[in-house]
């Protein structure tokens, strides 16, 4: 909502006086919400960018633990084989 609209609707709820003064303490409240809202939209968008960060990070590290999974896998399995190998051999 612009300025001049939110000034208009507080200005209306003192009891709809519009005089100069009235108006202009309307006016100045209502940049001060603008500005307020303003700087909550900025937090907003450096936290949904800080999440957007978080949740690249989070998937690299589920990707590397997938890859280590994987690794370990092979591991284990060639633990087997070597196993197998030996007892096979006694």
């Amino acid at each position: 909502m612009d300025v001049e609209t939110l000034a208009k609707l507080i200005a209306r709820e003192n009891n709809g006086h519009h005089n100069g003064n009235k108006m202009r303490a309307s006016r100045n409240k209502a940049e001060i919400w603008n500005n307020e809202s303003e700087t909550w939209n900025n937090k907003s968008e450096t936290w949904n960018s800080e999440s957007e960060t978080w949740n690249s990070e989070s998937e690299t590290w589920n990707n590397e633990r997938d890859m280590w999974h994987n690794e370990c896998e092979i591991w284990n399995n060639e633990s087997k084989m070597w196993n197998d190998k030996s007892e096979t051999s006694k």
